[in-house]
């Protein structure tokens, strides 16, 4: 019996092994090359800018920047997500990202906008509402190893008291690019110590052109009311507001009575202040007389950083950049942003081909923006054309130099900043209709805001 048992199961294992022989083995198909995905809202800024959003040059403009670096570690391929301009798909694909990366996919690499101008063309939403607090929920990767062997930006360049708006718990997740500070001017020469040494001595200086400075710094989108006024106002991941009511209301009601003294600035003047900006076309520009003439080497200008409550100094984050925390490709991806830190990406110019002046209405290089400095502290520290093929006069760039000194805050602007400044244009938008406001007007509206802040705050 045992042996016919034996002799059966013989049988069955002879069968089945031809039977294997015989069954066709299905080709393995070549595995399809991962690709590394990036997203970037800059089509907001171009669109700002220009009207348009040339999406495909966009893209171009990536391949050809990545291949001057000599590609990426392991030859993976980038694919850039333009988020759409039209309002209603950009919510849409806000949604659909989010839901993305709360499952831990979504993009790889992120180069984001805040928003921070009050414009009503730019959207109030942004990916991640509030940056800062989205570094302490573990969505981006830590750096600080990739940044020991970065090959493109140089860290020691890199301004730190703006980079450590990017740091959690000690740790780099988020890169910031471009940051504004506002710079006051003066027709005069002025030693620092007769200038303001905070807000409130600002709004009560006996100087006019200091007061219409300070007038023209809140009442702009950028820099804006918040700017101007506050350093910290959150603690954006223990999710607490540090801005009293009381203080906001009074501060608001200081600002507007500085906007209904200097609504604006008398064109041809010769002895206004004014606000320097920073124009995408030529660094040198500032606001002055109501005209963007750049001033000339032998006249008396002062420039300064303005100083708000508590003597601060903001620097308000525009645009950074950093690696999902779900990437499967960490070198790669850290790679990219290694290339947009570099010197000549910061210096929004066309390295990468024969062109000599950057175009922002192509989505990748909408970047510096209106008003925007690079991190890059060697950018502007001399006036040979470093920056956007533009020099800057050498008393404006020892101007700068000490203002970025002075910088005692730096943030990532989020829902909460632009929710501040928003109320503000607000107010004075209604002055500017002809309304007369009362404290109590004003007092209604603060408060109203103060609780919506302490609500995201509590959602973020």
């Amino acid at each position: 019996m045992k042996k016919a048992f034996a002799l059966l199961m013989c049988t069955v294992m002879l069968v089945t092994a031809g039977c294997a022989e015989k069954s066709p083995v299905p080709e393995e198909k070549p595995s399809e090359p991962d690709t590394l995905r990036m997203v970037t809202d800059m089509g907001w800024m171009s669109k700002w800018y220009t009207g348009k959003t040339r999406i495909k040059d966009g893209n171009n403009a990536l391949q050809q920047i990545i291949d001057y670096f000599g590609g990426t570690p392991n030859g993976l391929k980038v694919e850039l997500e333009v988020l759409p301009t039209d309002d209603g798909e950009y919510q849409a694909a806000l949604t659909h990202m989010r839901t993305e990366i709360m499952a831990g996919k979504g993009p790889d690499v992120f180069y984001l906008s805040c928003f921070g101008s009050c414009e009503d063309s730019l959207p109030i939403n942004t990916l991640f509402l509030n940056p800062e607090h989205a570094m302490s929920s573990d969505f981006f990767l830590p750096l600080d190893e990739y940044i020991e062997n970065a090959k493109f930006m140089e860290w020691d360049k890199l301004d730190k008291k703006v980079m450590e708006a990017g740091q959690y718990e000690g740790r780099q997740y988020i890169l910031p690019m471009f940051y504004r500070l506002s710079m006051g001017v003066l027709h005069r020469e002025a030693d620092a110590e007769s200038l303001p040494s905070d807000w409130q001595e600002a709004v009560s200086s006996g100087e006019e052109d200091i007061r219409r400075m300070y007038a023209q710094a809140v009442s702009r989108s950028t820099p804006g009311f918040r700017e101007t006024v506050f350093g910290q106002i959150a603690d954006n991941v223990g999710e607490e507001l540090l801005l009293d009511k009381d203080e906001l209301f009074q501060r608001t009601k200081e600002a507007l009575m500085l906007y209904e003294q200097y609504p604006k600035v008398p064109s041809g003047s010769k002895t206004n202040s004014g606000m320097w900006y920073i124009n995408y076309s030529d660094y040198s520009l500032y606001y002055l007389n109501g005209t963007e003439d750049p001033p000339k080497e032998n006249t008396d200008f002062t420039f300064f950083a303005p100083k708000g409550t508590e003597g601060s100094v903001t620097a308000a984050i525009e645009h950074w950049c950093a690696v999902s925390s779900g990437t499967k490709h960490p070198e790669d991806a850290f790679s990219i942003i290694d290339m947009l830190l570099s010197e000549e990406f910061l210096s929004c110019r066309h390295f990468w081909n024969t062109k000599n002046s950057v175009s922002v209405d192509i989505p990748l290089l909408g970047c510096p923006g209106y008003g925007c400095i690079p991190v890059n502290t060697s950018i502007l520290s001399t006036n040979k054309k470093r920056f956007k093929d533009c020099g800057i006069p050498q008393k404006q760039s020892a101007a700068l130099a000490n203002a970025r000194e002075d910088i005692t805050y730096a943030y990532i602007t989020s829902n909460v900043d632009r929710e501040l400044d928003h109320m503000f244009i607000e107010l004075r938008d209604r002055i500017k209709k002809g309304e007369a406001l009362t404290d109590d007007d004003i007092r209604r509206l603060t408060d109203k805001t103060h609780s919506t802040l302490k609500m995201m705050l509590a959602e973020s």
